[in-house]
């Protein structure tokens, strides 16, 4: 029988609840070194992120890897500032509502700053047919475009998903 110390316990869940109340991120990063690994998707409203190169699948609002089904979706527009604010809330009850899966929110919304551009995140959990997925979504917004990213975790590799996330730039 495995016996856990309850101090191991209590150190775990207080690191847990420092990364997740002061939004500190374990974050693995595509490995640069490697380009031929990775290929770089350029959007026509000038942004761009590096993507494994076994992902095959590209098209105006995702990039697949279609051995895996892996899949990241994506979404950019201009929009004022309350107007993102506003339709993420929206978003949020939307996807709440979907009478498909039984959905709760896993991470509220979380907004920082990264190169000049402000992030939002949020997770919400999705129940359906026995199956719990991890709906991410990601946005970064400029002040004028908002860069919307999802993926639904199992089907996207969380690591993957967040080493794309920070290979997000937006081109010159």
């Amino acid at each position: 029988m495995f016996v856990i110390n309850k101090s191991v316990v209590y150190y775990i869940l207080a690191l847990f609840l420092v990364f997740n109340l002061f939004g500190c991120r374990i974050v693995k990063e595509i490995d640069v070194a490697n380009k031929d690994d990775l290929k770089k998707y350029v959007d026509s409203n000038k942004w761009s992120v590096l993507y494994p190169s076994s992902w095959d699948k590209i098209e105006e609002n995702f990039i697949q890897e279609t051995s895996s089904g892996q899949t990241i979706n994506f979404n950019s527009e201009i929009i004022s500032k309350s107007d993102l604010l506003y339709w993420i809330n929206c978003e949020i009850e939307r996807k709440l509502r979907v009478e498909e899966a039984q959905n709760s929110v896993f991470e509220h919304v979380s907004t920082y700053f990264k190169n000049d551009l402000e992030v939002y995140e949020y997770t919400i959990q999705s129940d359906m047919d026995g199956v719990t997925y991890l709906l991410k979504t990601t946005i970064f917004y400029d002040g004028h475009m908002k860069y919307e990213f999802n993926g639904a975790l199992p089907l996207i590799d969380g690591e993957i998903y967040e080493a794309i996330i920070n290979s997000f730039t937006i081109e010159k």
